[in-house]
């Protein structure tokens, strides 16, 4: 047995809680860690743990052919109904806001700009 393995797995799962009572309670992360005595970087720090682990196993799930129901804290799982056409486009909601892509969108761009909305969200 890997112990290193096991407490990291069981910190994970402890910042995962901890990230989503933040979240649920509607106060800042800086608020949050005030009150529960969490310096920020630490915070911030398992908050990008967590995303990576997220993230390692979405792409596993995809690349083994799965159609895997896990998405990272804060995301949200989709599947496409119908195939749209190249000039509709989707259009994604974060919070309030509201972005509309096309096949010619950047996607390189969309994601930055999915990210730093996500985390103004968070």
């Amino acid at each position: 047995m890997d112990t290193r393995k096991v407490a990291t797995e069981l910190r994970l799962n402890q910042w995962a809680v901890a990230l989503r009572e933040r979240k649920e309670s509607g106060l800042s992360v800086r608020r949050w860690c005030m009150e529960n005595a969490v310096n920020e970087k630490t915070y911030y720090y398992w908050q990008r743990k967590l995303r990576e682990v997220s993230c390692r196993e979405l792409v596993a799930a995809q690349s083994s052919g799965q159609n895997s129901e896990l998405a990272p804290l804060g995301w949200a799982s989709c599947e496409v109904v119908s195939e749209t056409s190249a000039g509709r486009g989707i259009t994604i909601e974060i919070g309030k806001a509201q972005i509309t892509a096309t096949q010619s969108t950047d996607m390189e761009l969309l994601g930055k700009i999915c990210r730093v909305l996500s985390d103004a969200a968070l």
